[in-house]
């Protein structure tokens, strides 16, 4: 069943190219996923023209994002959807699933990655912000002081 991704008329064609002795490889599913249709849409809007421009843009490997655009049920780790959503500017979920396109939530997306979090990586996180307002608090008094 290695062709079970393929239409049945991708497959005749690909036996019938096999008996007619051309070879013939087939990278391409027949139809794109809704996920892999909206990403190019997002790649044609930014002018990237291909995947390779797509991995030097996004900084995500070739080897982790081509999948996606070969295969149907393939969709990326939560790391790489983020990063996509900020290079395009984009909602995380109107990448994923679709529905209104929404600019990219810098705020939500740290609050649902930090609510993912166990309580202990909640405690030091909460730790840090603290030690980041104390900082800037104290910048901002420099500042006022020059």
């Amino acid at each position: 069943m290695a062709f079970a991704k393929y239409s049945q008329a991708a497959f005749a064609k690909y036996i019938l190219a096999i008996r007619s002795g051309s070879f013939v490889f087939m990278t391409e599913p027949q139809d794109k996923s809704a996920f892999v249709q909206r990403l190019e849409g997002e790649m044609e809007r930014a002018g990237i023209e291909n995947r390779k421009e797509l991995e030097r843009a996004s900084g995500i490997a070739y080897h982790r994002l081509n999948p996606w655009f070969v295969r149907p049920a393939a969709k990326p780790n939560a790391a790489d959807l983020l990063t996509l959503a900020r290079l395009f500017n984009v909602s995380e979920e109107y990448l994923l699933d679709g529905g209104p396109r929404r600019p990219f939530q810098r705020m939500a997306a740290l609050l649902a990655r930090a609510e993912a979090l166990d309580e202990a990586a909640q405690a030091d996180l909460e730790s840090y912000v603290d030690f980041l307002e104390q900082r800037y608090s104290a910048r901002q008094s420099d500042r006022e002081r020059e």
